[in-house]
């Protein structure tokens, strides 16, 4: 990602840190909320890759507004052609009459779904919100009782399947950006605190918690690269790239907060630290889009195919020779 779209994007975050509505109004006005609607359509244009930095910045910084589901959305209306409304928009996940845990549907002003291979966007006016494990907002929505804004017909490709993968991917892009900030917090920590004249870091148990930590969030960080390579404004993405992607991502969540919250005992479960803020956001994350075990079966049953390629050839390629 360019680094003044980083360092702006950062600017913006630390300046309206306990401010939502200021921090939405200044990702608005530097254009980082239509990232990925294409210039003909009133949007910033910028390369999938930097949008999906910007979503694992987004996720480093705690950021409490639907800057991904709005990405999001943004995108499969611009795979249909079609504007995309100003505002904060999120994203339903079911195709039924109503939705029970729908992400900041309390503060989004509409809501985007695909139903009958039918994009409509919904102006949301009779949200309830719920309690929920992880720290950003969650409501109940009843889609019969919504206004239609604007329908749009789908691409061919953009199935309900496809649909689903394209939001395991923003979501494992969540993760990682989440397990990275857990990771720099239990570096600094370990490194500051000291147990018996030494910093923790000196010890070779709270060594191997941060190996390991650092161990998962590069082999999600791959396969998260691996799948968003595959993605593009006119085909569906690579499906079993996809399953690596929020498997691997779902499931280095839980070892990465577990061993985050070893490395800091107790002081990593109190209210005014930030590691457990960090940690309510992944258990949500890694179940949203389907968690790993889902996308392991996937995967499982990919393999397990009679007319298989093989999961060899599939991961190194064809062997010559």
């Amino acid at each position: 990602m360019d680094a003044l779209i980083a360092d702006t994007a950062k600017r913006i975050y630390t300046d309206h840190a306990e401010d939502k509505t200021g921090l939405w109004q200044a990702l608005e006005e530097n254009g980082l909320s239509r990232a990925w609607i294409p210039d003909e359509l009133d949007g910033t244009g910028l390369e999938l890759s930097d949008g999906f930095a910007l979503i694992r910045q987004s996720a480093g910084e705690l950021a409490s507004v639907p800057f991904a589901e709005t990405l999001l959305a943004g995108y499969l209306l611009a795979t249909a052609g079609a504007a995309t409304p100003d505002g904060q928009i999120t994203i339903a996940s079911s195709t039924h009459d109503s939705m029970s845990e729908a992400p900041f549907a309390d503060s989004a002003e509409h809501v985007l779904r695909l139903h009958q291979n039918t994009l409509e966007v919904f102006k949301i006016d009779n949200a309830v919100a719920i309690n929920n494990v992880g720290s950003d907002s969650l409501a109940s929505i009843d889609f019969s009782q919504l206004s239609v804004v604007s329908s749009h017909k789908a691409p061919v490709w953009l199935t309900q399947d496809v649909y689903q993968q394209l939001g395991a991917v923003v979501r494992a892009a969540q993760l990682c950006g989440a397990m990275q900030y857990q990771l720099e917090l239990t570096l600094e920590h370990t490194s500051t605190r000291e147990q018996f004249g030494r910093p923790l870091t000196k010890f070779q148990a709270i060594q191997h918690l941060l190996a390991e930590m650092a161990g998962e969030l590069a082999t999600s960080s791959a396969a998260l690269e691996g799948a968003i390579q595959t993605i593009s404004f006119d085909a569906a993405p690579d499906a079993m790239a996809v399953a690596c992607a929020k498997a691997r991502a779902s499931e280095a969540a839980d070892i990465v907060s577990r061993h985050a919250h070893q490395a800091h005992g107790a002081i990593g479960y109190t209210g005014e630290y930030t590691l457990g803020r960090f940690s309510r956001r992944l258990w949500q994350w890694r179940e949203d889009f389907g968690n790993e075990f889902y996308w392991s079966k996937l995967l499982g049953q990919q393999f397990s195919r009679t007319d298989s390629s093989g999961l060899t050839e599939d991961i190194f390629g064809a062997i010559n020779g």
